[in-house]
């Protein structure tokens, strides 16, 4: 048999719908009253579902910041990657403006998702240390495999690739909370891009599109 109907709607779609409101209303009330100053009940009124609703879906309110979250990382990511798709291509400096102008906007245009990923991650990470690995995580692991030709061929043993790459998106991760926490003395995102990959440059030995050795 199938799935009981209500109101047209099988009981599983109505929860997808239902977790999906929860998510829109923790992405608008973190990003714009902010995490502490956000309640379950608010975020329920906003949502249009019931606070039952709410515990049937997430844990508490930090495990709903940490699936908004998750959420904002997997589309940057999406975005990072589909901005230069030929990925056994030479890493140069250009591919890499490419992918990290994409990432930038994506992370920053939004001002909602920057305030989230920038400002309101802060509390989250006190009382949920996995929060970081869960969000940077799967970036980091992917740069890594992207980058891991380039590196050895330039000498850097796997032990060394690996603390290159996460100094690499610790640096990307200053850079861009720097930009949202400093509403007063915002540079443009494209010169905010042209930072980063002067970074990525500078620790992973980038070479220029006209010199693809890198020597």
């Amino acid at each position: 048999m199938g799935e009981r109907l209500i109101r047209g709607t099988t009981l599983a779609e109505r929860r997808r719908q239902r977790r999906a409101a929860l998510l829109a209303s923790g992405l608008e009330l973190f990003g714009t009253r902010g995490y502490a100053g956000t309640t379950v009940e608010e975020i329920c009124r906003h949502a249009n579902v019931s606070s039952r609703n709410f515990y049937e879906e997430f844990d508490n309110r930090l495990d709903l910041l940490r699936a908004v979250s998750a959420g904002i990382a997997e589309r940057a990511l999406a975005s990072f990657v589909a901005a230069e798709p030929d990925v056994g291509a030479p890493l140069t400096v250009p591919r890499a403006r490419l992918r990290v102008g994409a990432l930038a906007h994506a992370l920053l245009d939004d001002p909602r998702v920057a305030r989230v990923m920038f400002v309101e991650n802060i509390a989250g990470w006190a009382q949920y240390p996995d929060l970081m690995d869960d969000i940077v995580g799967p970036f980091a692991s992917w740069l890594r495999s992207v980058a891991a030709d380039h590196l050895e061929a330039r000498g850097r043993l796997p032990r060394r690739q690996a603390a290159l790459v996460v100094g690499l998106v610790g640096a990307t991760i200053g850079v861009l909370a720097d930009w949202v926490r400093s509403p007063g003395e915002r540079r443009p995102v494209d010169e905010v891009v042209d930072d980063i990959v002067a970074l990525a440059a500078a620790i992973l030995g980038l070479p220029d599109a006209g010199d693809d050795t890198g020597d």
